[in-house]
C-alpha cells in the first residue's frame, strides 16, 4: 500500500516551490493519481499549467508523473486582479498544454486564465479537474475554448486501485530517491566574445553538471570605434551556436547584456532567447527555477568611459566625475554624441531608480540577484590604481532587501587587486570573481552553500 506520509511529503515539496495558500491533499487520492497517470503515459501533453493555489496538490502528482508543470496564481474571489504567472510561460508556445484546476463553478477563473495566456499561443488546450464529478457543479460553465476536459471519477474498481498502488509505489520511491533540493549554479562574467572562454565554459559545464549557467553581463566583443558595431553584430552566430549546445543538453542559461554590450541588441538577443525553452535573457527580469527566484540588472553606475547605453548616476546626489570624451550612445545610424552628458544624465532614472523598478522577490531566502555593477564597500569594487568605483545604492538595496545571494561582475581586476572575492552584506553572501587572462568562474550550491572560484 502506498504511504500517506510520501504523498504529503511529495505535495509538500512542490507547494514549497510556490508558497501561496495553504498544503492541500487531494479530494479522492487513488482515483487522482488513476487518471493523471493514464493522462501522462498517453503523451498528448507537453507541459502542465496548475492554477493555484488549490491546485497545487493535483499539479504535484501530475510533476510526480513526469509531466513538467508550471504554475499560476489566481484568487476566485477576484481573478482579474489577482493574477500572476510564478513561472515563465512562454515555453508553451506551439505545445499542447493541459491545466490543471480542482473544480468549476461559473467557468470565469477559466475564461480569464485563457484570455490571459492565449498570448503565448499554445498549439492546443485541454482541462483537468482534481475533485471527482460528486463534487463538480458546475461543469455545463466550461469554456468552449477547451479541447478535452478530464474529471476525476467518483470510483475506480478494485483492479484499478491495485493498479494505481503498484504505479504509485514505484514513482514515489523513484521521486524520493532524486535530489529534488539540489540547485547547482556555474557563474561567470565579463567574457566580452572571448571564445576561447566561451569554449572553456561549455567545458566546464560538462565537468560539473550544473542546473543554471549565469553570464553575467558583457556578453560580447568590444573594440574601439564604429566598428563595435559590425564586430558585435557578427558575435551573434556564435551566440546561436553556444546557445544551442545547453538548450540541447537542457541547463537553463540565464543573461544579460551588459555596459560593453550596445543597447541597440538587446531586442536581438531577446529574439535569439525566445528561440530556446532554456535560454533566458533575465535584464531587468525575473525567473523561477525549482523553487529559486533569480533577478538580473545590468544598468553600472557612470564611469569617464565614452559608452553610455546603460550609465546611471549612483543616487541623485551623485557627482559625475572627470570624462574621457564626448559621451556616446548606441542608434541605429552608429553613435549619437552626447554634448552635455551631466544635463543628460541628470534627466535619467538613477541607479536606486532602477533597483527600485526591478521584479519583486517573493522569498529572499530562495532568491538570487545577478546585478552587473558590484556595491560599495566590500572590497568587490577595486580598480587597478586603487579606486573604488562600487555603488552605494546596490549595497543600501541589498542590505534593505537581504537576499540570499547576489552575483556582480564589472571591475575586471578587482579581485586580484584586493584579493576579496566574497564578502557578505548582513545575511546576504555577495560573489564578484573578475575575469582574467584565463576563465574565471564560481561553482555554487544552494543547497549547501558550498562556493568554489575556478580558474581554467
Amino acid at each position: 500500500m502506498h504511504n500517506q506520509s510520501d504523498i504529503i511529503k511529495i505535495i509538500s515539496q512542490f507547494h514549497k516551490r510556490y508558497r501561496v495558500g495553504k498544503i492541500l491533499m487531494p479530494v479522492s487520492l487513488l482515483e487522482s493519481c488513476y487518471l493523471i497517470h493514464a493522462i501522462v503515459t498517453q503523451k498528448n501533453y507537453d507541459i502542465g499549467i496548475c492554477i493555484s493555489p488549490e491546485a497545487l496538490r493535483y499539479g504535484a502528482l501530475f510533476d510526480l508523473f513526469g509531466l513538467r508543470t508550471l504554475v499560476v496564481y489566481m484568487d476566485d474571489s477576484d481573478p482579474t486582479r489577482n493574477y500572476r504567472e510564478l513561472d515563465d510561460l512562454k515555453s508553451i508556445k506551439g505545445k499542447n498544454i493541459i491545466v490543471i484546476e480542482d473544480d468549476v463553478v461559473t467557468g470565469k477563473t477559466l475564461e480569464i486564465f485563457f484570455e490571459k495566456i492565449k498570448q503565448y499561443s499554445p498549439a492546443s488546450i485541454s482541462l483537468f479537474l482534481g475533485n471527482p464529478k460528486r463534487f463538480q457543479k458546475g461543469l455545463q460553465n466550461i469554456p468552449n475554448c477547451f479541447q478535452s476536459v478530464y474529471v476525476v471519477p467518483d470510483a475506480i474498481s478494485d483492479v484499478e486501485r491495485k493498479q494505481i498502488i503498484a504505479i504509485l509505489q514505484l514513482n514515489i520511491s523513484k521521486f524520493l530517491n532524486k535530489d529534488w533540493h539540489r540547485m547547482k549554479i556555474l557563474f561567470t562574467v565579463d567574457l566580452h566574445g572571448d571564445k576561447r572562454k566561451y569554449e572553456y565554459l561549455l567545458q566546464s559545464a560538462r565537468l560539473h553538471k550544473p542546473d543554471v549557467i549565469l553570464n553575467g553581463g558583457d556578453l560580447l566583443p568590444k573594440t574601439d570605434g564604429n566598428a563595435i558595431f559590425e564586430l558585435q553584430s557578427e558575435f551573434f552566430e556564435y551566440l546561436e551556436r553556444h546557445f544551442s549546445v545547453f538548450e540541447k543538453k537542457k541547463i537553463y542559461y540565464l543573461c544579460f547584456f551588459g555596459n560593453d554590450d550596445l543597447k541597440i541588441y538587446d531586442e536581438r538577443l531577446d529574439r535569439l532567447c525566445q528561440h530556446y525553452e532554456y535560454i533566458k535573457n533575465i535584464g531587468q527580469r525575473k525567473i523561477e527555477i525549482k523553487g529559486y527566484e533569480f533577478i538580473g540588472m545590468n544598468w553600472v553606475v557612470d564611469y569617464p568611459f565614452r559608452i553610455k547605453d546603460r550609465c546611471r548616476k549612483d543616487t541623485k546626489e551623485y557627482q559625475i566625475g572627470i570624462q574621457y570624451g564626448t559621451a556616446l550612445l548606441s542608434t541605429k545610424d552608429g553613435f549619437k554624441e552626447i554634448i552635455d552628458w551631466e544635463s543628460y544624465i541628470n534627466r535619467l532614472p538613477t541607479m536606486q531608480d532602477e533597483l527600485n523598478k526591478l521584479p519583486l522577490a517573493r522569498n529572499m531566502k530562495n532568491t538570487v540577484y545577478v546585478i552587473h555593477m558590484p556595491p560599495a564597500g566590500l572590497g568587490l569594487d577595486v580598480c587597478s590604481d586603487g579606486r573604488k568605483v562600487g555603488s552605494r545604492a546596490v549595497y543600501d538595496f541589498l542590505l534593505q532587501k537581504q537576499p540570499r545571494m547576489s552575483l556582480h561582475g564589472h571591475i575586471h581586476e578587482s579581485p586580484d587587486i584586493s584579493d576579496i572575492w566574497k564578502a557578505n552584506i548582513g545575511r546576504t553572501i555577495c560573489i564578484q570573481p573578475g575575469q582574467s587572462g584565463k576563465l574565471t568562474y564560481v561553482l555554487i550550491d544552494l543547497s549547501t552553500n558550498a562556493i568554489n572560484l575556478f580558474q581554467q
